[in-house]
């Protein structure tokens, strides 16, 4: 299957840590062409133009969505884009691959569909207020996406990108577009499918739950998902204390250190370079309850 990869990239600083070198040095192998877009500045070019030649830099405005749209209606011609049998849609909130056998394309070659992901939520309420449809639809998360011929070379497809604005805040871009886009095409005759299905795994009804946070635990060490989000060490410890003790977090980074070839290293200094030290103490758990026998004497 011939692919085009496109790949959204944003740092505030511009800055290209070692795990998006990692996670582009895994899966370039699987694109015939790969595309970065870079939402604001880039600081260290050379480190994605190892990967292709193929990188755009435009104004941090819209978030990811935005940026697929510029690659679709401003960069890729209609006659290029044809070309591929498949188009890969992906950003850099995640860190991985987390093992060394990555058979995400292998599976979903063998599924019959117009557009895929990695997981999917379960249709919800809508905490944020911002869906059309005026609730969560069941939808794909647009953090990959893989679209097939028969959707990106349809008129339906183009005419999404063109009547899609762009977003202000992150809750009107997962309410526009990522809670929408796969009911929007689910209704006009396209399948989809998604390489792990929650709703097999899990049938609670977790209003505005995310299964890749609730059970990103499960996710790795029952399941061997591959990829681990880098929203998981920014949702505070509450919401987890709804769901479980909250020491999930805690688990995943010991399982990738312990069980897995993955280098904790890329984990860490991205999250210590980007996050709040007092915040991730706690959301990793970090407190501890010591005997007395380690209590300094007052007369040392």
């Amino acid at each position: 299957m011939k692919r085009l990869g496109i790949f959204v990239f944003y740092d505030k600083e511009g800055f290209v840590d070692r795990y998006v070198v990692y996670l582009l040095s895994r899966l370039k192998a699987f694109f015939d062409k790969l595309m970065i877009i870079c939402n604001g500045k880039l600081a260290e070019p050379a480190k994605l133009e190892q990967f292709t030649k193929y990188i755009y830099i435009r104004p941090n405005k819209g978030f990811d969505a935005a940026a697929w749209q510029y690659a679709f209606l401003d960069i890729l011609s209609q006659d290029e884009i044809s070309t591929f049998d498949e188009v890969i849609l992906f950003n850099d909130t995640f860190y991985g691959p987390i093992y060394q056998t990555l058979d995400v394309f292998e599976v979903m070659d063998q599924r019959e569909c117009d557009f895929w992901g990695l997981t999917s939520h379960a249709e919800s309420i809508d905490p944020m207020g911002t869906c059309p449809y005026g609730y969560w639809p069941e939808h794909i998360q647009t953090y990959f996406v893989g679209i097939r011929k028969k959707l990106f070379c349809s008129g339906d497809f183009y005419d999404y990108w063109k009547n899609l604005p762009i977003c202000g805040t992150f809750e009107e871009v997962v309410g526009i577009h990522e809670t929408r886009f796969t009911k929007h095409f689910q209704d006009l005759g396209y399948t989809w499918e998604v390489y792990l299905d929650m709703r097999k795994i899990d049938q609670r009804e977790q209003v505005k739950a995310t299964h890749y946070v609730i059970e990103q635990y499960q996710l790795l060490a029952e399941y061997r998902f591959p990829f681990y989000k880098r929203k998981n060490l920014m949702i505070p410890k509450s919401h987890y204390l709804e769901y479980h003790d909250a020491s999930y977090v805690r688990k995943s980074m010991e399982y990738i250190e312990k069980e897995t070839d993955y280098d904790i290293g890329f984990i860490i200094e991205n999250i210590l370079r980007l996050y709040n030290i007092i915040d991730l103490k706690n959301i990793l758990n970090l407190s501890y309850v010591l005997s007395k026998e380690y209590a300094a004497s007052e007369y040392d």
